[in-house]
């Protein structure tokens, strides 16, 4: 769940953009697992009408196998899930609020957990694509011990190391000429940081 509010489609901007997707929900259990995470929270998920009034569609492609949709009108074509029972109220394109993204993962994936710090965190990863080195700048507000790892796509952990940050910023090389092409994500995890940042590998 994101952080900040967004409008349904600077939500869905934001999560193709993580490679991941605006939530879509194919069962009752799932819906009902979702609502218990929310706390007091009304999120984005990805169903709309936008496209044909009174026929709603996911944002990924998944079919519509439960609709639990209302206050549908004219002008409002985006689902909000309540936290209180569930249900998915049509709201505007110009409402604000939280949103959940969801990613595929391989059988098996361990769930990495992310968590962001006020004032510590990776200010940037470049170059994005990239072919022998990453660097990576980190912001930390103390000293402490870190540990950067590169997953891929099915979660096997491919390159891990060790470091201590300083406070201020902090820059770091980490090779990837010997990983395989693709698209991978580096996870940078401490006592006061624990990030993960997309990129890609390239021949």
């Amino acid at each position: 769940m994101s952080h900040d509010p967004f409008n349904w489609n600077q939500a869905l901007n934001e999560v193709e953009s993580a490679g991941g997707n605006l939530l879509a929900i194919n069962t009752q259990a799932e819906n009902e697992f979702v609502r218990s995470q929310l706390g007091n929270s009304m999120v984005m998920i990805g169903y709309s009408d936008d496209g044909v009034e009174g026929t709603g569609t996911w944002s990924n492609g998944d079919p519509v196998t439960i609709d639990l949709s209302y206050a549908n009108t004219d002008e409002d074509d985006y689902a909000v899930m309540n936290f209180w029972a569930g249900t998915w109220q049509m709201v505007n394109e110009f409402v604000a609020k939280k949103h959940v993204m969801e990613m595929g993962c391989a059988a098996g994936m361990q769930a990495i957990p992310m968590q962001f710090v006020p004032g510590t965190q990776v200010t940037e990863l470049f170059p994005n694509p990239a072919k022998d080195l990453i660097t990576i700048r980190i912001l930390s507000e103390n000293e402490e011990n870190a540990e950067m790892t590169i997953f891929n796509m099915q979660g096997q952990a491919q390159v891990v190391s060790s470091t201590v940050l300083a406070k201020g910023i902090n820059e770091f090389d980490i090779r990837i000429s010997d990983i395989e092409t693709g698209v991978y994500f580096l996870r940078i995890s401490g006592k006061n940081l624990n990030q993960m940042v997309r990129f890609v590998k390239m021949d």
